[in-house]
């Protein structure tokens, strides 16, 4: 056979080209590992920030209804002072009677802004009767017992009042803060409202 003339061999670089490819291998290898990694630390930080929000939003709604229970345990309070105050005169049976109208209407309020003028309603009320009362020289154990009752029962509820209003001046903290105020956006959530003036 004739041999092919000028023919060159070219030496292989096979051992090269391996490594090139196992470079390449190599630091697509990190970039996704780079990028899985950071993925799920957005993701983590998102679910951690969604349960911060949703147990902070709770802790709000468990308050609000502890206001509730305050209001609802006041009730025989305030029955009883009532039906002490009106043995003293007319004047204080009137006042009795605006005390259990306050209360009533405190019961029915469910917004904040609603049970906060109803509060103010039934605390001047209250403090009425206990100007009428004692002006007309009511003195027996049953009636001084009824009034303190009365006015733990009302400390009881500024006290869950001041706590629902620390609970929910943090939660709006942290609906205003960034990124939860992205997230609370998606998950609907808004501001808390306060309650205004005395705790």
């Amino acid at each position: 056979m004739a041999k092919k003339k000028n023919q060159k061999r070219v030496a292989g670089n096979y051992s090269g080209n391996r490594v090139k490819k196992e470079d390449n291998y190599g630091r697509t290898r990190k970039k996704t590992y780079m990028i899985l990694s950071t993925a799920a630390i957005i993701i983590g930080l998102i679910m951690t920030g969604m349960q911060s929000l949703g147990a902070s939003f709770s802790n709000v709604e468990l308050a609000y209804s502890d206001i509730t229970t305050a209001i609802r345990e006041m009730e025989d309070e305030v029955s009883s002072y009532a039906m002490e105050a009106e043995k003293a005169d007319a004047a204080s049976g009137e006042s009795a009677d605006a005390l259990v109208s306050a209360y009533s209407a405190l019961c029915e309020a469910e917004s904040v802004g609603e049970r906060s003028k109803a509060r103010d309603t039934f605390a001047n009320a209250l403090s009425a009767l206990h100007e009428s009362a004692d002006g007309a020289g009511m003195s027996s154990s049953a009636y001084k017992d009824t009034g303190t009752a009365v006015d733990q029962a009302a400390d009881g509820l500024t006290a869950a009042i001041a706590d629902y209003n620390t609970k929910a001046e943090a939660y709006n903290k942290s609906v205003k803060g960034f990124p939860k105020r992205i997230l609370a956006g998606i998950m609907g959530y808004s501001e808390a409202e306060l309650f205004p003036g005395r705790n």
